[in-house]
């Protein structure tokens, strides 16, 4: 971990191989996936300390939604995402999503969830306020990562298979490839 005060490295013991990382900068606090187990390792910044906090079987991807006070962890072997209370790092729920979900993110705005799934060939859309699954979106050529912008309710997900991105409307959840400029 970088102090950014004064540009100082810590080390923070943490369990075993971390995969997938997301800050919460309401709480200070680090979220790391332990894929060697079923754990995430939450450090708090302003203690310097890192526990273990029990979840799905190999969480990989990590998202946070400050302003509802959730974090979301993708736990691939699962087929799961766990829902945590920002504040107490409690399990709140799992929610059950398409094989392997390996990338998620949150809008902040709308507190939709949407986790990738590259198998299954879909993404899970996951109302965040609720904790129900909204839709399990058909996505072409294996969809591996995902991002969102908040400000127009539009996520983006790249594909394995293909030469494109694909967009998904947030209001509508419509589905549509979107082809990179020719040079």
């Amino acid at each position: 971990m970088l102090d950014g005060s004064d540009d100082v490295i810590l080390e923070i013991p943490t369990l075993a191989h971390l995969w997938g990382i997301a800050v919460n900068t309401a709480t200070d606090k680090v979220y790391a996936g332990n894929t060697g187990g079923s754990t995430l390792n939450v450090i708090d910044g302003g203690q310097r300390k890192s526990s273990p906090v029990a979840v799905g079987n190999i969480p990989c991807a990590i998202a946070v939604d400050s302003d509802a006070r959730r974090i979301y962890a993708a736990n691939y072997a699962d087929n799961s995402v766990s829902v945590l209370d920002a504040r107490t790092d409690a399990v709140l729920a799992t929610v059950e999503t398409a094989a392997h979900p390996q990338a998620i993110a949150v809008n902040p705005v709308t507190h939709m969830v949407f986790a990738v799934s590259t198998r299954a060939n879909t993404v899970t859309v996951i109302d965040g306020t609720t904790d129900r699954i909204v839709a399990n979106l058909p996505v072409a050529n294996g969809p591996y990562a995902v991002a969102v912008n908040a400000a127009n309710n539009q996520i983006f997900l790249e594909t394995i298979g293909g030469d494109h991105l694909v967009q998904v409307d947030g209001q509508t959840l419509a589905v549509t490839p979107v082809r990179p400029a020719q040079p």
